[in-house]
């Protein structure tokens, strides 16, 4: 007979209670709330990324920027010239006058909200930048595209061909149409064309009801086509300014966290202290703290890493992908480096996609030196991804925080690919770094128990 000792429900049950096991369950109600704000709630999970990601902008602000002489006299002045306001204030809610303590914290709070601001100010302003600069480059391309397929001989000669066909000749009689030299399939064209132009407008005049029913009352109609825009407008735009609410919440959140006695604690304490204030977790030995802050500082860390690591390998790899073809003279360049260096979102799959849709831009807009524009191209991709970034950008940016394999990668990529899309694919990297870090914790943590 098997011990009693050792039954499944006494080693879960240990599991929970053990230091370790605490820790784990406390990371994983944190992992899990995160989880679930990303699914149902992106804009709480995109604005908690953002304030995390814009953390040390607003310490700069706050520690630096705003205690240079400059601005520490224009802010003082400002403030002087607020202060008869806030006196009034305290009268007409008939407060009695602040204490030392709660001015100087005001002030501190009037501080963060400033830095706050300002960091939201600054991201704002790199965006439109970026967009810029992107607009400025992708624009004139897709105009001088359009131009050079437009200018091409046979895309010309067969628009000018199908232009003499679809016209209608003023007479019926063949020896007065181009000289008499029509063909017989440009005579069936045309007579085609002459029966359509007479039997479509015959047929909305006499089913002009049922056409109307068709586009306003059916389900796939016109009014409901707009409707849906506008839907999917106005939820994008609600998210957008729930996201923009929660980023600065929690920017305030964590800048007052880390701020006087408290600046070097982490992130992983202030959710693990956030949390653990409430009802909705038991109260937890200090080991078990511990453990559940060193997990998700891991996490934490990983994927701030992960994304800061992301981001400068594609500002450094796009004006490099631009200048190469540019100088192999790579049709659409601009277009194509800015998708060759988002290649990282996409590890392996976007480098095998990308390739082959330069390969395909190539053979199609190329009037001459085809094979030579080709080799300069598979020579930058070898040299920027193949070198630069798999020897130095990668382990230099990213390193180890990642610490997935090759094969684990590619099967990651897939799965995410599977089970959520592009956003599964770009998620799946990170998600699956996070398993690989606490399935072996978890493991030992029931072995011990067991």
């Amino acid at each position: 007979m098997a011990d009693d000792n050792h039954s499944p429900g006494k080693t879960i049950s240990g599991v929970l209670t053990t230091g370790t096991g605490a820790g784990i369950l406390v990371a994983l109600a944190i992992i899990l709330i995160f989880i679930l704000a990303a699914t149902f709630l992106k804009s709480l999970f995109f604005g908690i990324i953002l304030a995390c990601f814009l953390l040390p902008l607003e310490k700069f602000f706050e520690n630096k920027f705003f205690k240079w002489p400059v601005v520490r006299n224009i802010v003082a002045f400002f403030d002087h010239l607020a202060e008869p306001f806030r006196r009034l204030k305290h009268r007409l809610t008939r407060k009695p006058p602040p204490t030392p303590e709660e001015l100087t914290s005001s002030r501190h709070q009037r501080l963060i909200i400033r830095s706050c601001i300002c960091s939201a100010l600054t991201f704002l302003a790199a965006i439109f930048l970026v967009l810029f600069v992107i607009g400025y480059l992708l624009i004139p391309a897709m105009v001088t595209a359009g131009q050079k397929i437009k200018d091409n001989p046979a895309i010309r000669k067969s628009f000018s061909k199908l232009d003499s066909m679809m016209s209608v000749p003023a007479s019926d009689d063949p020896s007065k149409t181009q000289a008499g030299k029509e063909t017989e399939s440009q005579a069936a064209f045309r007579e085609l064309v002459r029966n359509l132009r007479k039997t479509i407008p015959e047929y909305i005049q006499k089913n002009h009801k049922e056409l109307a029913n068709l586009v306003f009352k059916g389900s796939r109609g016109l009014i409901s086509g707009i409707i849906t825009v506008f839907s999917s407008l106005g939820s994008f735009l609600f998210n957008l300014l729930l996201t923009a609410f929660f980023f600065f919440f929690f920017l305030q959140q964590l800048a007052a966290f880390k701020s006087g006695s408290r600046q070097d604690e982490s992130i992983g304490n202030w959710c693990v202290r956030g949390l653990l204030k409430t009802r909705w977790m038991p109260e937890v030995a200090e080991n078990s703290r511990r453990e559940a802050v060193e997990i998700i500082d891991w996490i934490v860390g990983m994927f701030v890493k992960w994304i800061h690591g992301y981001l400068w390998i594609m500002l450094i790899e796009i004006p490099l992908y631009l200048i190469s073809f540019s100088l192999w003279n790579v049709p659409h360049a601009p277009i194509l480096a800015v998708l060759s260096g988002m290649t990282i979102l996409l590890p392996f799959l976007g480098l095998v996609c990308n390739i082959f849709l330069t390969t395909t831009v190539c053979l199609v807009f190329c009037t001459d030196h085809v094979a030579g524009t080709l080799i300069g191209a598979y020579i930058t991709y070898l040299c920027v991804n193949g070198i630069l970034e798999q020897l130095f950008l990668y382990p230099r940016l990213i390193g180890g925080s990642i610490e997935l394999t090759t094969v684990e990668t590619i099967i990651a990529v897939l799965l995410g690919g599977l089970t959520a899309g592009i956003a599964g694919m770009i998620f799946a990297v990170p998600a699956a770094a996070i398993l690989k870090y606490l399935i072996p914790k978890i493991y030992q943590a029931v072995r011990k128990k067991a």
